[in-house]
């Protein structure tokens, strides 16, 4: 004998099963509760992408250069303790040309960066040409030309 079930729509709201909530959603005419605060958050991080999109396409028309997430690291706090003039002095002593002269002078550089000139230079060396991309992007300059002889500072 073929018995037949009689659901009530208490029923098809109350599991998980989303055939039921499907059905009861199209033909019943019963509407499941939003959920507020996700649908908030939903908003919200839309707005935070719109707002993020505008800054950059406006960074972009203005010709600014944002600093990439993979050489942000790169920066020494040390580099940011320092005004723009400083940074961009430093820089200029610590591209590749600068340090591949023979005539390099780290006094000049010890006078343009404080109290910490090794560690300057350590960080331009071992981390070329990483730490030179990084200064470059920070002050809104042109990259510079990666150089196949980063560590040859001899020349033969």
């Amino acid at each position: 004998p073929h018995t037949q079930q009689n659901p009530t729509p208490a029923d098809l709201t109350a599991g998980d099963d989303p055939v039921n909530l499907y059905l009861i959603e199209e033909f019943g005419g019963v509407r499941r509760k939003t959920d507020f605060k996700k649908a908030a958050r939903s908003v919200i991080n839309g707005l935070k992408f719109i707002k993020t999109a505008q800054a950059q396409a406006a960074m972009k028309a203005e010709g600014m250069h944002r600093i990439t997430i993979s050489h942000r690291g790169y920066l020494p706090s040390e580099w940011h303790q320092l005004s723009t003039s400083r940074q961009n002095y430093v820089y200029r002593l610590l591209n590749y040309d600068a340090l591949a002269s023979w005539a390099y002078d780290s006094l000049e550089l010890s006078v343009a960066c404080g109290e910490v000139p090794l560690l300057f230079i350590g960080w331009a060396i071992l981390c070329a040409p990483h730490a030179q991309v990084a200064m470059a992007q920070d002050l809104g300059l042109e990259e510079p030309k990666e150089s196949n002889n980063l560590y040859e500072f001899v020349e033969e």
